[in-house]
């Protein structure tokens, strides 16, 4: 019994190192803390770690899209009102209201973009660290792995911007 509570212990503590990592993620160009919760386990322990891991990226990120647009559609809904004395008593619970009852889509598939395009990066940031033996003996190995760290890190900067502008189109045009 207590073997199989210092295994749940141990899990539980690799998940909050995934967690926790993923918050230091754009600090961290290769996120390689998260993946380093990958190395120990057997497969269907890291298979069930990278759904989870996926699953908290996409929360995340409809909470993140949530937040955007409720905030972009109460500033519309201020300044679109020509007399101020005539605005709605709770514009934010309404503008929360509008992006949940009409726009909850497209903060999912934006947030799935970007979740996506994350899980990608640890994804590298995993095979990074699984190949330092071999980037030691092979430089071109080394600079490869760089470049496509860096050019998915451009990557999920251009998408962030690109569906932070549209949830605010959304807020603003419905």
């Amino acid at each position: 019994a207590e073997q199989a509570q210092a295994e749940l212990a141990r899990q539980a503590a690799e998940l909050a190192a995934a967690a926790a990592a993923h918050r230091n993620a754009t600090a961290n160009s290769t996120g390689n803390a998260a993946m380093a919760a990958l190395l120990d386990g057997n497969l269907a322990q890291k298979a069930m770690l990278a759904y989870h891991l996926f699953g908290f990226l996409c929360t995340n990120q409809l909470l993140m899209a949530v937040t955007m647009m409720t905030i972009a559609g109460a500033v519309c809904s201020w300044y679109w009102v020509l007399d101020k004395d005539d605005m709605q008593p709770l514009p934010i619970a309404s503008a929360l209201w509008r992006t949940c009852r009409y726009s909850i889509g497209s903060c999912a598939f934006g947030g799935l973009i970007i979740a996506f395009v994350q899980f990608l990066r640890y994804v590298l940031a995993y095979i990074d660290s699984k190949t330092q033996k071999l980037q030691d003996k092979n430089k071109f190995f080394k600079i490869l792995m760089k470049v496509l760290a860096c050019i998915l890190w451009c990557f999920e900067k251009v998408v962030k911007f690109i569906s932070k502008n549209a949830y605010i189109m959304v807020a603003m045009k419905g």
